[in-house]
């Protein structure tokens, strides 16, 4: 049975929304969920003054949001799909839509906003990314698609700091490798401290020292990736352990793997009490060159 049942893919026209409810679209039809088209009148736009020139009321806010959701409508589609126009305060609106229930994953594109907006608006998606209950699923700007559209997933990424989230990572990531006959790759990211400390002497362990301890961290960890992962299904599955910093470690898998879509948690404790998906989580979110989902 599918874990996503209902999509919401929040839009504020720009071209990165756009990318996303493309995305939306073709991905809700290939799981068999509905989607929903969510577009919020920024009434927040009014509170500005003269920082951003607006519209004088309401309605004449809502007629331009009209009018561009019937242009999306015939640039993309949404046929199978619920469009909703409300007002409020966008990371508040998609929030209250998101976690009424019924919402089983987000959608969102990132960098709607450009230049003096988006420093000063900030991004709604990373707003939304802190606060939402249900996984997000990230479209930047560097997600390329095929002529045909978004492409079905053939490679798909799972990083594991074998923190709380690691099971919802690994449930997702299952789940649509198996419905894609995707091929599978669990990641961990070993970083290992410029100075090492010797548990009785206090002593800096040598360098030959601190590479035999990284080598029996890093076996061990496979074997716990390995663990982990269930048996294929008739697709591949890997399990790889690398050392270093978790962003570069994660991008330079995405490349190696040709990945399609990478999925992380959204906090980051591992069990050795190192955050490393927290900030790592954010510039994936931006910088990826494939879907990103967090899930909690």
């Amino acid at each position: 049975m599918t874990p996503y049942k209902h999509l919401l893919c929040p839009v504020d026209f720009s071209e990165a929304s756009r990318r996303a409810a493309e995305w939306s679209s073709r991905f809700s039809k290939a799981v068999g969920a509905r989607l929903t088209v969510l577009h919020v009148v920024d009434t927040g736009l009014l509170a500005l003054g003269n920082l951003v020139a607006v519209p004088d009321s309401f309605d004449e806010l809502r007629r331009r949001a009209e009018g561009a959701a019937l242009e999306l409508k015939r640039n993309v589609d949404l046929t199978h799909a619920a469009v909703e126009i409300v007002e409020g305060v966008p990371e508040e609106a998609v929030l209250s839509a998101a976690n009424r229930g019924d919402v089983d994953l987000l959608v969102m594109g990132t960098h709607g906003l450009s230049g003096f907006q988006k420093f000063f608006l900030g991004s709604v998606t990373e707003k939304v990314l802190h606060r939402a209950q249900v996984p997000l699923l990230s479209i930047s700007p560097g997600v390329e698609k095929g002529p045909s559209g978004p492409p079905d997933p053939r490679s798909i990424l799972m990083a594991v700091d074998f923190g709380p989230e690691s099971q919802a990572v690994i449930r997702h990531g299952t789940w649509l490798a198996e419905h894609f006959r995707a091929k599978l790759i669990a990641l961990h990211v070993v970083r290992v401290p410029y100075v090492v400390l010797n548990e009785s002497s206090y002593e800096p362990l040598t360098r030959m020292e601190v590479e035999r301890l990284t080598d029996s961290l890093v076996s061990k960890r496979r074997e716990d990736l390995e663990a982990l992962l269930p048996p294929s299904a008739g697709a591949e599955r890997r399990a790889v352990v690398r050392v270093g910093a978790p962003f570069e470690a994660l991008r330079d898998a995405v490349d190696e793997h040709s990945v399609d879509m990478a999925i992380l948690g959204a906090g980051g404790h591992g069990d050795a009490g190192i955050r490393w998906l927290g900030s790592t989580c954010h510039k994936m979110v931006r910088l990826a060159p494939c879907p990103v989902m967090v899930v909690r």
